[in-house]
């Protein structure tokens, strides 16, 4: 239940970072119980309000283009609710909120934003085939970070283009891995890497189309040397920092060569017999060589699982999610009777446990360790775990309404949150009322939200201050209560 998205697009000799944006205007529908409709609107600018042309409506193999004046039309659509999803050239696709098929529907489309420049030498000349890092803010399992979304590469000329960026705050790094001669000779230099902004991320409207060249310094690299200890006996372990790596020498000491400067996080891996054991730390690297850093391995643990009370033909999956995401604790190995699973190393740190829904009537009823219920918080792993599952039958649903602040219905998602779980998702129809079938039992805070995709759940503070107050609702097994959510 976990998601992520980005749609940026490269040009000037860089390789693809996004969807295509060619035109078209398409829906996804709900139940339509086989009735026809028709369809018909205006597709018009989100900024302007000029309408916008060219843009296509399709239905599976059905459909129309836009014309000259935005306004389009298709017949013998399904009545269902719909959202509509909206792409031309230039623009951002856009979703619509459930709609039913209407004559004078109005689509909204908000111009794409862009940045554009050069990747020059300190001499001014181009860096052919630097690459620029796009960083943007997203929402991952409830919580807002920057993530690493998209790569492009400059041409013959150092040119880059990067397209396809909504209103959203981002970050830029421009760096190249060639080497250089400095004149007369000597050692290569290396490129230093160069981000825009230097501090925090900047926020970036829509329709924006932003210049911004980067220089990159050539400097002599450096040594970065240390010492490792806790590596299991007989492992094999090998160090990195960013593109370079080492192995580790007798008496544990590793040499790690031609690191420019910069802030950087060594990452140790060691493995033996299917055991593995991690390291990290991070260090500053300046313009001499840094000595005596010290890298200290600590050893995966085991965790292992009991699944009860679960039929013999319904496996499980089950995963640990890290809070961590540079650790990964891999996949379980299961016994022939799918009852027992062993993570064989997991690092020590925070997890959920993460397990995919059950076919139905069927739900994770709890999940405990040492008689503790841990499925509405993280699990902390210094040391072997036990963990059991238990499956439980019977499931419930929800139904109601959904207003805004005046009192009138309007089309919405509904989110039910249970502690740290992944919520579950509803959408209420235009008119407001919403139905959620299967869902397992138990007490949740439901809300109602405009577009539930960047809603910060995990974060309280966020909550506070743009969502409603929660309706607390408890599900039964084969009851259906109903609630009266407020669109904030």
């Amino acid at each position: 239940m976990y998601y992520s998205r980005a749609s940026h697009s490269g040009t000037a000799g860089s390789k693809s970072v996004g969807r295509s944006t060619a035109a078209y205007l398409t829906f996804i529908v709900g139940n339509a119980f086989g009735q026809a409709c028709n369809a018909s609107g205006i597709v018009v600018d989100a900024l302007t309000a000029q309408p916008v042309p060219h843009a296509q409506v399709t239905l599976q193999s059905r459909g129309a283009a836009s014309d000259a004046t935005g306004h389009w039309s298709i017949a013998g659509v399904p009545c269902g609710a719909a959202r509509f999803i909206a792409e031309r050239p230039g623009y951002l696709q856009s979703t619509s909120a459930p709609l039913a098929p209407a004559p004078d529907m109005r689509l909204l489309l908000t111009h794409e934003s862009s940045i554009e420049g050069k990747v020059l030498d300190e001499t001014g000349d181009p860096i052919v085939g630097a690459e620029i890092q796009v960083y943007d803010s997203v929402v991952q399992r409830g919580r807002r970070v920057m993530r690493a979304s998209g790569t492009t590469n400059t041409n013959g000329a150092g040119e880059f283009r990067i397209g396809g960026l909504s209103a959203n705050k981002y970050r830029f790094c421009a760096h190249s891995s060639k080497l250089t001669w400095p004149v007369g000779g000597g050692d290569p230099l290396l490129y230093t890497e160069s981000c825009y902004p230097a501090g925090q991320p900047i926020r970036i409207a829509s329709g924006v189309e932003l210049r911004q060249n980067f220089t990159l310094a050539a400097v002599k690299g450096v040594h970065v040397r240390g010492v490792v200890s806790g590596i299991p006996e007989g492992a094999s372990a090998v160090i990195q920092l960013g593109h370079n790596t080492a192995r580790i020498a007798t008496g544990g000491t590793f040499d790690l060569a031609d690191v420019a400067p910069g802030i950087y996080s060594i990452e140790g891996f060691a493995d033996v017999e299917g055991r593995s054991a991690l390291a990290s730390t991070r260090v500053e690297v300046g313009g001499a060589n840094l000595d005596n850093v010290i890298l200290t391995f600590v050893r995966g643990v085991q965790v292992t699982g009991t699944v009860l009370s679960s039929p013999e033909d319904m496996p499980l999956t089950v995963s640990l999610v890290p809070s961590d995401p540079s650790w990964d604790a891999g996949k379980p190995e299961w016994d022939a009777s799918r009852r027992t699973f062993t993570f064989a190393s997991v690092a020590p740190g925070k997890y959920t446990v993460a397990i995919a829904p059950l076919r139905q009537p069927y739900y994770v009823k709890s999940i405990q360790v040492q008689g503790q219920d841990i499925s509405d918080e993280e699990l902390t792993i210094t040391s072997a775990v036990a963990i059991e599952i238990a499956v439980g039958e019977g499931l419930g649903s929800l139904e109601g309404m959904v207003a805004d602040s005046d009192g009138k219905p309007v089309a919405a998602d509904v989110l039910l949150l249970q502690g740290i779980q992944s919520p579950w998702r509803g959408t209420a129809q235009p008119d407001g009322r919403f139905t959620m079938n299967n869902l397992p039992p138990g007490d949740y805070n439901a809300y109602a939200f405009g577009d539930a995709r960047d809603v910060e759940y995990a974060d309280p503070s966020w909550m506070q201050s743009n969502a409603a107050a929660p309706v607390k609702v408890t599900i039964q097994a084969n009851a259906k209560p109903t609630i009266h959510l407020t669109l904030r």
